[in-house]
C-alpha cells in the first residue's frame, strides 16, 4: 500500500501542534491527495497491543482525549472562516456588489442587543474585499441580516458543510448546518434575527468538522470544485476507487472577488492575518 502523506511535511505539521488540541490537515487541491494529517494529542496504538494496564487506562482517561480523530471526528464553530460562504452567497445572490459598503463602528444593534466587531473601535467604511481582509463582524452582520437564514443555510449546503467528505479512513462525521427548520424541529423555538447574526459569523448553532472547512476553502481555491480527500494512493500498484468531485455551481466573479479579499488577509498591510504571512 503507498500513501499520499509526505513524510516532511508530516513531521512539520506534527511538531507545529506539539501537544496541543487540535487538528491540522494538508490537502494537493488538484488532486485531492492528503499530504500531512495531524490529529494532537497523539498516542501510541502499540499500548493497547504491547502495553501495561495501567498504560492503557492512562490513554482511556486522559480528559483531552487522544483516541478522537479531531479531522474527522470532531465538530466545531468554524468561526470567521465561515465569512468565505456567506460573502459567495451574498455576491452571488446579488444582495451586495464588490462596491457595496456597510460602515463599521465596532457594533451592529438589534433591539436591545450589541453585537460587537472584534474591533472594538470599528474598521470603518468596508467594501466586501475590505470585510475579508479585515475580517470585519459589522460588515458580515449586515450582510447576514441582509441576505436572511434561509440563503446562508443554502449557501452551507452547497460547499458541503453538512455532508461527509468520504475520506478512506473510518470515523468521519458530518457537521450541522442549520436553518430555521431545523431549529424549529430539533429545539421546538422560532428562528430569530438574532440567530441569523450569529450565523453570519459562523458562531450560534452551526458546527462543521476541519475535514468539511479544507473542502469548502478548496472550492475557493478551484473556482467551484473540490475533489475527495484520499491517503490510499495505490493498493499493489492499482488506485482504489475514488468519490467524485464535489461541485457548486457560481459565477467566477464571485470567486475572483473572494480571492482578492483572501489574498489581502495576509498581504494587506491591515490584513488580520498579517503575520501568518510566509517568508
Amino acid at each position: 500500500m503507498t500513501l499520499t502523506i509526505d513524510i516532511g511535511l508530516q513531521r512539520f505539521v506534527d511538531d507545529l501542534l506539539e501537544e496541543r488540541i487540535g487538528s491540522l490537515i494538508v490537502m494537493d487541491v488538484q488532486t485531492g491527495e492528503i499530504l500531512a494529517f495531524a490529529s494532537s494529542p497523539e498516542f501510541n496504538p502499540n499500548v493497547f497491543a504491547r502495553g501495561s494496564d495501567k498504560e492503557k487506562l492512562a490513554i482511556l482517561t486522559d480528559r483531552r482525549r487522544p483516541l478522537l480523530n479531531r479531522g474527522i471526528s470532531c465538530k466545531y464553530p468554524p468561526g470567521s472562516t465561515f465569512k468565505i460562504v456567506v460573502a459567495c452567497a451574498g455576491i452571488a445572490t446579488g444582495t451586495i456588489k464588490k462596491d457595496t459598503v456597510f460602515n463599521c463602528d465596532g457594533v451592529f444593534e438589534l433591539g436591545g442587543a450589541r453585537f460587537g466587531c472584534w474591533k472594538e473601535e470599528g474598521h470603518g467604511p468596508q467594501n466586501i474585499v475590505q470585510a475579508l481582509a479585515h475580517s470585519c463582524n459589522v460588515f458580515f452582520y449586515n450582510l447576514g441580516d441582509s441576505l436572511g437564514a434561509e440563503w446562508i443555510y443554502h449557501y452551507g449546503l452547497g460547499f458541503g458543510l453538512d455532508s461527509v467528505t468520504g475520506i478512506d479512513i473510518p470515523g468521519e462525521i458530518k457537521g450541522l448546518v442549520p436553518g430555521p427548520l431545523w431549529k424549529r424541529f430539533f429545539l421546538k423555538e422560532a428562528w430569530y434575527r438574532g440567530d441569523t447574526i450569529n450565523y453570519s459569523i459562523g458562531q450560534g448553532f452551526l458546527l462543521v468538522t476541519p475535514i468539511e472547512m479544507l473542502r469548502a476553502i478548496t472550492i475557493v481555491a478551484n473556482e467551484g470544485y473540490s475533489p475527495a480527500p484520499y491517503l490510499v494512493k495505490e493498493i499493489e500498484g492499482k488506485k482504489p476507487f475514488r468519490k467524485k468531485n464535489h461541485i457548486i455551481k457560481l459565477d467566477e466573479g464571485v470567486f475572483n472577488i473572494i480571492k482578492s479579499g483572501l489574498f489581502d488577509v495576509v498581504n494587506s498591510p491591515t490584513g488580520s492575518g498579517l503575520y501568518a504571512k510566509g517568508d
